[in-house]
């Protein structure tokens, strides 16, 4: 505070504009949740099942791509098929699992609507900044204390969806059509943009390289 404003680092992040891996529904009709952590992968699926008059395909990546296959026995036992993306099986289930590091901007360029992850488990929440800037409606959970200030401007805004628990991430899923994910993406979009870190982070660079 003595020093000046803080600066996240991570609204300084702008998604590469990247082709879709594969054909796809259209990305209304499409769902991904973002990095879950263990407990937040059941609700999200059995959210997906009461909203399948709303989204085609589930793409789950998981915070860590070890739990893939759990995450695949989790769907089939739901009776959703899954196809895991770090076995290179065919995207043509309706569930889809990003086990695999480094591929996030695909999933965000793909999906009409998002969950982020970490905010239903006690995690403190994930980055709600790369989805928004690739147009993607955001929905999360109430643990958020590691992004707050910017998920209360979102909630405050109508940029984003907040819900409780597993019940109200259901509801609200099977509510949230098109025209829904316009109105939240245009909310996203009004608010101001980070200005670049570049200048300061190489200001910080030449600092410590001092001797």
């Amino acid at each position: 505070e003595r020093l000046g404003p803080r600066l996240v680092l991570k609204a300084g992040v702008r998604p590469a504009a990247v082709a879709p891996p594969f054909p796809a529904p259209p990305r209304a009709r499409c769902l991904l949740a973002a990095s879950t952590h263990e407990g937040e992968d059941e609700p999200v699926l059995d959210a997906f099942l009461a909203a399948r008059h709303l989204f085609d395909l589930l793409v789950i990546a998981p915070r860590h791509p070890r739990r893939g296959p759990e995450i695949a026995g989790l769907a089939s036992a739901r009776g959703l098929r899954a196809s895991l993306r770090s076995r290179g099986e065919p995207p043509d289930a309706p569930v889809y699992v990003a086990d695999t590091l480094g591929e996030m901007a695909l999933w965000y360029r793909l999906c009409g609507t998002t969950f982020i992850g970490g905010t239903l488990a006690p995690r403190g929440g994930h980055t709600p900044f790369e989805p928004m800037e690739a147009g993607s409606a955001l929905i999360h959970g109430p643990s958020v204390h590691n992004f707050a200030e910017i998920f209360a401007t979102l909630d405050r805004m109508g940029a984003a969806l907040s819900v409780a628990g597993p019940v109200e991430l259901a509801a609200t899923l099977a509510d949230l059509g098109p025209e829904q994910q316009k109105t939240l993406t245009a909310a996203a979009r009004r608010l101001p943009r980070s200005a670049d870190p570049e200048p300061i982070l190489s200001a910080l660079a030449r600092l410590t390289s001092r001797p």
